[in-house]
């Protein structure tokens, strides 16, 4: 049951949400999603995998603190 309910949680995140996780959380919750076979569904639901989008996310606040 609670499991579950976690699934709904990533999927209503934005990727601020996302980039605030570190990256042991990323690789966790990467890790349930595999084991209990909704990784697929997830990554679709989001358009990206979590830690593509945390990454992009810090890429892109490098590129913004540059042009400061």
């Amino acid at each position: 049951k609670n499991r579950n309910n976690r699934i709904g949680v990533y999927v209503r995140m934005n990727k601020e949400d996302i980039a605030k996780m570190s990256w042991a959380e990323i690789q966790e919750v990467m890790k349930t999603y595999i084991r209990i076979g909704t990784w697929n569904k997830l990554v679709s639901l989001l358009g990206k995998p979590l830690h593509v989008i945390k990454y992009e996310y810090e890429m892109e606040q490098m590129s913004k603190r540059r042009e400061v």
